[in-house]
């Protein structure tokens, strides 16, 4: 199958051949039509929209931005194709709560820039029985826990996207 790999910082990601999945006893194999990148693997991409453009045969069909943050945002723009989608998820706050999109492209290739607040505040109650539930499990999210003195250095780098996951503060010592 092809996938795009991603094999060095700041490096363009390219299209390979890789073997096909194989799944677990009672498992499943899905065919994904759509992803989404995270934000460690966005950062290699900046300033790379046109490998994007050719990795996808002329541009992503969708792009999402949860980040909030203008750059995110742009770049998210700059890789979709012709008639492409992006959505913003969340608000952008302070000074980057109005940023200067590229107008140039969403009215050249005729893009849609549509914005969500996230998970409506009544469905919370279904999200925390999932949680109990342990349907959800975002501790897998965890890449890292650091303790409170830690976390000046880690705030710190926080630009250099170094590691996978979530950085957590678990020591108060």
């Amino acid at each position: 199958m092809k996938a795009v790999v991603y094999e060095a910082f700041s490096a363009p990601p390219h299209l390979c051949t890789v073997p096909d999945p194989t799944p677990e006893a009672h498992g499943v194999v899905l065919r994904v039509m759509a992803t989404g990148v995270c934000r460690s693997d966005w950062h290699g991409w900046v300033g790379h929209p046109e490998a994007v453009q050719e990795l996808t045969g002329g541009g992503a069909h969708l792009s999402l931005d949860a980040l909030g943050h203008p750059t995110t945002c742009c770049s998210s723009i700059a890789c979709l194709r012709k008639r492409g989608r992006h959505v913003q998820v969340g608000l952008l706050l302070g000074d980057q709560a109005t940023p200067a999109l590229p107008m140039n492209l969403v009215i050249a290739r005729e893009l849609e820039i549509l914005g969500s607040h996230g998970m409506q505040a009544h469905r919370y109650d279904v999200l925390m029985a999932m949680l109990r539930q342990g349907t959800l499990a975002p501790e897998k999210l965890i890449g890292r826990e650091i303790s409170l003195a830690e976390s000046g250095a880690a705030l710190m780098h926080m630009d250099r996207f170094e590691g996978t996951g979530v950085t957590v503060i678990t020591r108060f010592d």
